[in-house]
């Protein structure tokens, strides 16, 4: 029951985060919004515990290579069964792009927000909804901008 309860509120925080940054946006960064496509490889590394990661094998987003990896930073919250964790991207040592996942384990669904970064990721922000083709192909769609670019 307090799973559940915890499962409704950490949904509804991100779900009133991405209404935030929907309503917020300006217009010029509206305008420069680009369609987000990646696919991540989590083979054998995901059953929701802090530092374990995906590596993407395909993405559209020109600052994040294939063989970037997508570290999941904790705390994790809840079980097994569902991920709650705060998540950086690695595209290099100087590279970085900072955000937060919810996954559902069972179901491969998830979201994820990111809203900082550094480096070649500086400004990067995105809302993803996250899906699994395989147990190991995960896939992100959605949205990222650069703020100040």
């Amino acid at each position: 029951m307090h799973s559940t309860r915890r499962l409704v509120a950490v949904a509804g925080t991100i779900l009133a985060l991405t209404a935030t940054l929907m309503v917020f946006v300006p217009t010029t960064l509206a305008s420069s919004r680009h369609a987000l496509t990646i696919v991540k490889n989590c083979s054998g590394t995901m059953t929701g515990k802090v530092g374990e990661y995906c590596t993407i094998t395909s993405s559209n987003v020109p600052a994040i290579p294939k063989g970037t990896k997508v570290v999941y930073t904790g705390p994790v919250v809840g079980s097994a069964v569902f991920l709650s964790s705060n998540v950086t991207i690695k595209a290099s040592a100087t590279s970085t792009a900072t955000g937060y996942c919810m996954v559902d384990l069972h179901t491969g669904v998830g979201m994820c927000t990111f809203w900082k970064g550094t480096g070649k990721l500086a400004g990067f922000h995105a809302v993803i909804h996250g899906s699994a083709e395989s147990a190991t192909a995960y896939h992100w769609d959605g949205f990222y901008y650069y703020s100040g670019k």
